[in-house]
């Protein structure tokens, strides 16, 4: 038969434990949102880098942090970007046109419709119906047509049935260079709360 053990926790420990425990319930949410604004700075750089998307493009004004959340498991925040397309940038696939009949890739070099070097819509650069000329393409297929100045004869856009995106794995890369930050960021929580306990 074995012998009888007994565990005694000096006070000071358990006074320990309960600052430690206290301390990083009040710390947790402030650094879990540093955390997630030095993941959102990240991908923001990493989508400038491997997008070449200008610093007031849509996609990268969409990266957002979300509030903390804390459930059983413990502490939680999120960083998202709600724009449809963000996903297929690092994934890759194909993109087809819902409601209109083809897209219509914006031409840089026509100033006209560059608002902050992206191309705006042809519905919101011209609504009319006054300022372009539908050309069709010679042998359609993929390629639907073009979006002409009727003045300067300058292309505006070119209209495809559908275009493939590659993949860059740029939120992975926004990831991965974060990842250290947020570890150091965690870890300086647990090593405050650790010396306020004892």
């Amino acid at each position: 038969m074995a012998d009888d053990f007994k565990l005694t926790i000096k006070d000071e420990y358990k006074e320990f434990a309960t600052e430690f425990v206290e301390r990083m319930g009040i710390q947790m949410p402030r650094k879990m949102l540093e955390a997630g604004h030095a993941l959102n700075a990240h991908l923001a750089e990493s989508t400038v880098r491997n997008l070449n998307k200008h610093p007031t493009g849509a996609l990268l004004r969409a990266w957002t942090v979300g509030p903390v959340k804390v459930g059983d498991k413990g502490f939680k925040v999120d960083v998202f970007n709600l724009l449809p397309y963000a996903m297929i940038q690092e994934t890759g696939g194909v993109i087809r046109p819902k409601r209109v009949k083809a897209l219509a890739i914006p031409n840089r070099d026509y100033s006209p419709i560059m608002r902050n070097q992206v191309g705006i819509a042809p519905r919101d650069y011209d609504p009319g119906r006054t300022l372009l000329k539908f050309y069709p393409a010679i042998q359609p297929g993929k390629l639907r047509g073009y979006l002409v100045d009727k003045n300067t004869g300058q292309l505006a856009y070119t209209l495809m049935a559908h275009v493939r995106i590659k993949p860059t794995g740029y939120i992975t890369e926004g990831v991965k260079a974060a990842t250290p930050e947020i570890v150091e960021i965690i870890d300086n929580a647990v090593v405050t709360a650790m010396g306020i306990g004892g």
